[in-house]
């Protein structure tokens, strides 16, 4: 509860500060609340790719198209996932869910300097949990198990309800 607070704390100082980006939301029911299997959350972490990949194409939102891209990966289907990557950083209102589809491709590309593009991502949007997932596990491909967890527990503080942000973590601890 403390530690919270004093996220809480910290964000609105540096909201007020004008230096905080505003975090991507990812619906999420509230605590305790069962999940509703509609969500495309719920879908993802549930399995149903194909019925995410579906909700993304039918409503084009940011959070389905990064979800998408992400059952597209689970699923083998590589070339569609940068296809969701590319079209979620040409076309998501937020500079957030942008960052975290430029570091995916950078990824997924096999561009240089990656662990640059995952720090500056990571430091440039600290509250923000799709941002911080992608750079966890690019920190993880990299082999940098100490960064890419802490970019996880990053994710699961500020969406506490990101059941893949602790997987991950788990990974990175474990290794």
């Amino acid at each position: 509860m403390r530690t919270r607070n004093l996220v809480a704390m910290c964000v609105v100082a540096l909201a007020l500060s004008g230096c905080a980006s505003r975090p991507t939301r990812i619906a999420q029911p509230p605590l305790g609340a069962p999940a509703a299997a509609t969500t495309v959350q719920a879908l993802f972490e549930s399995g149903r790719d194909d019925d995410v990949v579906t909700r993304a194409a039918a409503t084009a939102g940011a959070e389905e198209l990064w979800f998408s891209a992400q059952s597209r990966l689970r699923m083998g289907q590589r070339a569609e996932a940068i296809a969701d990557f590319t079209r979620l950083a040409n076309t998501a209102s937020s500079a957030a869910f942008q960052a975290a589809a430029r570091l995916a491709l950078s990824r997924l590309t096999g561009e240089d300097g990656l662990a640059a593009a995952a720090r500056d991502a990571a430091d440039r949007f600290p509250i923000d949990p799709v941002v911080q997932f992608e750079a966890g596990l690019t920190f993880a491909v990299l082999g940098t198990q100490d960064a890419a967890a802490r970019s996880f527990d990053a994710a699961t503080e500020a969406a506490p309800l990101l059941a893949y942000a602790y997987y991950q973590a788990g990974l990175a601890y474990s290794k």
